[in-house]
């Protein structure tokens, strides 16, 4: 709210001055000219109003010291203000609320506003691939191939799904003989169950590596798997599917 308060001497000898010592007072602006008032002393007070009106009076002020006739004319356009504040309607306050929002403020235009708020963004999971025995050219054989998994980020409960190009030795005896590890981590322990399932169907040559222990799979580990398969089978995609 822009406020001023006017001291006026001499200007506002042609506003009607109370000899009796009454108040007058107005809706956006007040003239009092209280009891005791010395050298035609009084005072103005105004709500709302607007910054370029508010100069134009401290002008109007300051040129009040000049000669009678000047001051004339300057008393009639502070009275001409005075009629326009008047008129002007009550100012009003608004008061904006919106905790862990966005604030749209008053005479904004946004058209069909939306705020989607999706959590964190998902881990990035990257691999590579070290080939410790290729595929025979006789074909009389298999790959073995250790698959090196990392996060940019940790995951909590991590359960990370894995599809490989072709079908790899999914059996219960090979995976006691090839547990995944977690390096480095002082203990660990990684469930293995496959297939995942998509849309209610399994996913061909694909399992889901859960770290039960630790507590979560951090930026920096390395998680291992080793793989067989009778074809040249490559990972095909890893990602983050903790629920």
């Amino acid at each position: 709210m822009k406020y001023i308060a006017l001291l006026l001497g001499a200007t506002l000898w042609l506003l009607a001055q109370d000899k009796d010592g009454t108040t007058q007072r107005a809706t956006n602006c007040a003239q009092n000219f209280g009891p005791g008032s010395r050298n035609n002393t009084g005072t103005i007070t105004c709500y709302g109003v607007d910054k370029n009106l508010a100069a134009q009076i401290s002008e109007l002020v300051i040129l009040s010291k000049r000669d009678s006739k000047t001051l004339k004319d300057i008393s009639d356009k502070i009275e001409t203000l005075l009629r326009e504040f008047k008129n002007l309607p009550p100012t009003t306050t608004v008061i904006q609320q919106a905790p862990n929002g966005i604030n749209i403020g008053p005479g904004a235009i946004v058209p069909n506003p939306q705020v989607n708020n999706f959590g964190p963004p998902p881990a990035k999971i990257t691999w590579t691939e070290e080939v410790t025995t290729p595929l025979p050219e006789s074909g009389a054989g298999e790959k073995v191939m250790k698959v090196h998994i990392m996060t940019d980020r940790s995951i909590p409960g991590a359960v990370i799904g894995v599809i490989f190009s072709g079908p790899i030795t999914m059996t219960e005896e090979y995976w006691k003989a090839h547990n995944p590890t977690l390096t480095p981590s002082g203990a660990y322990e990684i469930d293995i169950s496959s297939p995942l399932s998509a849309n209610g169907a399994p996913v061909p040559n694909s399992m889901a590596l859960k770290v039960t222990l630790p507590s979560a799979f951090s930026l920096g580990q390395d998680l291992a798997v080793v793989v067989t398969s009778k074809v040249d089978v490559h990972l095909l995609s890893a990602v983050d599917i903790t629920r």
